[in-house]
């Protein structure tokens, strides 16, 4: 009897299969739990292929392949193999035999065949699945299944795929026939006949009802498909005996999971499966399990023998992007992208299609934050973020120039005052010719953020202890932010000041009361003189720029925006690193309308304001140097006439 599972788990462990370091890592942990005789629970092979020989009698739905035996690739034997073929006996009962893993989350590239496996999984649940008691096989007794999807969208392809997949699979002994321990066919009683119902997901559920003999009987099983987004009607108050969940990176919430979950209590071995690409957000359920998941694997918390992670992903360091610089692939096959898609090497679902993928995504930063997530399962802050990861990482720096050096440079300052439910920010940046320098200072309100920190999965207490994150009560205190800002003001070669109007009247007038800083008017071109603070107002707004685009005229945040990307494209930035900053510009998003553009939060508590106050910096810096040479020219001009003015002077004899 060949011992699938462990086969693949020994190749992987020795390098024979490309695989992501935590792959590895569970690969390596089931090799060594093999060798130990003192644990709870065993690994019986001939139940993993059982499970295998109950998937090889499936067909395959759609695609090329349509109508062919599914036939599981190495690493999805190992998937079922896992899930099945580890054993315990029940806590409560010692008679019964159950399985080890109650909890499993798969995580692969797109592509990758997800589908047709949970549709086995599904049907295995509900035709196949057992236990034993006393060496006796016993039938999961009226086994119910609800199959959650994040979206109507996709529980409508989910339901089709599996309709499909029972069409195929009618032709075959599967409903005449069942497996039995041994793995041999037994002749059922009665043949099992399916039968779909229900109308629209998001209106309620769909179910799958299987009975013995004809649909006159009373089903003895049903899978019931219901949406995430949905109130999860016809699904809650039940007895599930096992949990399956599609692309669980788009749950908003884990309600109905939970509910679910919390519901399975009378059964003996539940389960609850999970398949997804990679996440968009930490504060999503994936992104907190993720993170869990990670630490857990990597020996930071204590080990869940009972729940099992596959993450084919990138490792740290891997540039999957780098087979397709300047439009040229460097390799054709690249190897690296097996850790993220172990189907690839089979067909599936092709290089040649991530190839495309990947030549569009370096062309659009939006097509390149959809490749990394669902192709390549990199994680990003946002579905859309505003610049690439790599692109940041070049900017940041331990520390910058010593403070005597920027104090004689021109510095431009930003200040977004914030509110209670953002972070405030300010920006001092410094102009040394041939690359910019910028620090961000942070101020957040303690009473609001903190508590979000475990809500949110962003890390505001950690901040708060740190003090990269200053704190105040309620909105962002002016006069805290003013007493701050004015020894910096008065340390620095400060060309002006640029912020948006909340706060701006409060803000310069205790600069100027306080500090006894002259604070004028911005004007255009923008003067610099001694003695002075010029501020200007940075429009952020769609509607009022328009002219102002047309006219290349003022501070605006496409002007700026479009400044701060050129100078992260050329190198040119370099931005002390804090971990607010370092947030805030992941999560940075851009609203565009034509060529317009704004930055836009998709959640009001996402601290983007790092990222918009060093765009405002950027754009504050262009601002000035574009209107310095015109008043440089104005100034030239003045002169020569002086000059023509004082020759005739004298030639007069005035």
């Amino acid at each position: 009897m060949v011992d699938h599972a462990t086969r693949y788990a020994e190749r992987v462990v020795a390098g024979r299969v490309v695989a992501s370091n935590r792959v590895r890592q569970v690969c390596a942990q089931h090799l060594a739990d093999l060798q130990r005789d003192d644990l709870p629970y065993w690994w019986d092979p001939q139940r993993a292929n059982h499970a295998l020989k109950f998937f090889r009698r499936l067909r395959i739905p759609e695609g090329v392949d349509e109508g062919k035996p599914f036939r599981p690739f190495p690493w999805e034997c190992f998937l079922i193999g896992m899930v099945f073929g580890w054993l315990q006996r029940h806590p409560d009962y010692p008679s019964l035999v159950v399985r080890r893993y109650n909890e499993v989350l798969l995580q692969t590239g797109r592509g990758a065949g997800k589908s047709p496996l949970l549709a086995g999984f599904m049907l295995y649940l509900l035709l196949e699945d057992f236990w034993l008691d006393d060496g006796k096989m016993v039938r999961e007794p009226s086994p119910y299944i609800p199959l959650v999807a994040a979206k109507s969208e996709q529980a409508e392809i989910t339901w089709k795929f599996l309709r499909n997949m029972v069409a195929w699979t009618k032709n075959t002994n599967l409903l005449t026939h069942y497996l039995e321990q041994d793995g041999r066919l037994l002749k059922r009683p009665e043949p099992v006949i399916l039968d779909f119902k229900g109308g629209k997901a998001v209106r309620g559920a769909k179910y799958l009802y299987a009975h013995h003999g004809d649909l006159n009987t009373e089903p003895f099983g049903v899978v019931i498909l219901v949406s995430a987004e949905a109130s999860g009607r016809g699904a809650t108050g039940s007895n599930p005996s096992a949990v399956l969940g599609d692309e669980y990176h788009d749950f908003i919430s884990k309600g109905l999971l939970d509910r679910l979950q919390s519901g399975r209590k009378q059964r003996r071995q539940p389960l609850m499966l999970l398949f997804t690409n990679s996440g968009a957000s930490d504060a999503t359920p994936y992104g907190k399990d993720y993170t869990r998941d990670c630490k857990v694997l990597d020996g930071k918390l204590p080990p869940e023998p009972r729940r099992l992670v596959l993450l084919y992903e990138c490792d740290e360091g891997d540039d999957p992007f780098a087979a397709a610089k300047n439009g040229r692939f460097i390799v054709k096959r690249p190897r690296m992208w097996l850790k993220m898609n172990p189907s690839l090497e089979h067909g599936y679902p092709g290089y040649a299609s991530i190839h495309r993928d990947v030549t569009e995504a370096l062309r659009d930063p939006e097509a390149w934050a959809r490749v990394a997530r669902f192709q390549f399962c990199m994680w990003t802050r946002t579905a859309r973020p505003w610049l690439k990861p790599e692109v940041i990482k070049k900017a940041w720096r331990d520390v910058l120039s010593p403070a005597e050096d920027r104090a004689t440079r021109d510095c431009f300052v930003t200040v977004d005052a914030g509110v209670s439910r953002s972070l405030g920010a300010i920006c001092f940046l410094w102009d040394f010719e041939e690359w910019l320098e910028a620090e961000v200072t942070c101020w957040g309100n303690f009473e609001y953020l903190e508590p979000k920190s475990v809500a949110l999965n962003i890390p505001f207490d950690e901040w708060f202890q740190s003090e990269e994150l200053i704190e105040c009560a309620g909105n962002i205190e002016i006069e805290a932010m003013g007493a701050w800002l004015i020894p910096r003001l008065r340390a620095n070669r400060v060309r002006g000041l640029a912020m948006d109007t909340f706060g701006k009247p409060e803000l310069t007038t205790f600069i100027s009361e306080v500090g006894r800083i002259r604070v004028i008017d911005g004007e255009e071109p923008p003067p610099y003189r001694k003695g002075g603070l010029y501020v200007w107002h940075h429009a952020q707004g769609f509607t009022t720029n328009q002219a102002k685009y047309e006219e290349r005229r003022g501070l605006w945040m496409t002007a700026s925006i479009a400044a701060a990307e050129n100078e992260f494209a050329a190198e040119r930035l370099r931005i002390l690193e804090t971990r607010p900053v370092e947030y805030g510009l992941e999560v940075a998003q851009i609203e565009r309308k034509g060529k317009l553009a704004v930055f836009h939060k998709e959640n009001p508590d996402l601290p983007n304001d790092p990222a918009l106050v060093i765009a405002e910096a950027v754009g504050l810096y262009k601002f000035f140097n574009i209107n310095k040479k015109r008043e440089s020219t104005l100034a030239a001009a003045k002169a020569a006439y002086e000059k023509i003015r004082a020759k005739r002077r004298a030639a007069a004899g005035f």
